[in-house]
């Protein structure tokens, strides 16, 4: 994994680069096995495996530094291009996978009203301890709502750890435009990003 995210960061400068390692990337993750305990080698992690995975020597140097992830469904459509500065168990764990109220656990919870009703599935309650907590946005409910609607039991995500090559600020900046072109040119709906909209 280390060796594919370096080629990530080192094409980072030169956007047809990118591209192709990009590519390269979503290939191997996509064409792989699924990360389980007897394919440790797998580099696209179910959601529900995420602390097996992180427990796994394979993982341990990936999970806890700091890099990019990417959310995808079981379809192979990629969703959600992240990035952390803090580890990327401490983000994906508090955000995504481990809790009541992380993305997946909410998109399991409320499946059949996200896919009917979109974000409005979600009751007042769950929409209260989010106005508390995260004021008007909603980018997290969004999520959630779209993990349910590609269907939550095959939402996987993947990582490309940065270490100490570079920023993942940096990466992300390269990156986001061409992930979204990579969708778009695939026709799959663009990343759930706001902020890297095409």
């Amino acid at each position: 994994m280390q060796e594919q995210a370096t080629r990530l960061v080192r094409a980072a400068s030169n956007s047809s680069d990118l591209a192709r390692a990009y590519s390269e990337y979503l290939e191997a993750v996509l064409n792989g096995p699924p990360w389980s305990v007897r394919e440790p080698r797998g580099i696209r992690i179910p959601w529900r495996s995420a602390k097996e995975a992180k427990e796994h020597p394979e993982f341990a140097d990936s999970f806890n530094g700091s890099g990019l992830y990417l959310f995808g469904s079981e379809a192979g459509v990629p969703l959600y291009l992240g990035m952390t500065t803090t580890t990327l168990w401490k983000r994906l764990s508090r955000r995504y996978v481990r809790g009541a109220r992380s993305q997946c656990q909410l998109a399991v919870d409320y499946e059949q009203e996200l896919v009917a009703r979109g974000v409005d599935g979600f009751p007042e309650e769950i929409r209260a301890w989010y106005r508390r907590d995260y004021g008007t946005s909603t980018v997290r409910l969004q999520g959630a709502t779209t993990f349910a609607e590609h269907g939550i039991q095959g939402i996987w995500f993947t990582l490309i750890p940065t270490g100490d090559l570079d920023s993942p600020d940096r990466l992300e900046q390269y990156l986001m435009p061409v992930a979204q072109t990579w969708n778009r040119n695939h026709d799959y709906p663009a990343l759930l990003n706001v902020h890297y909209s095409p």
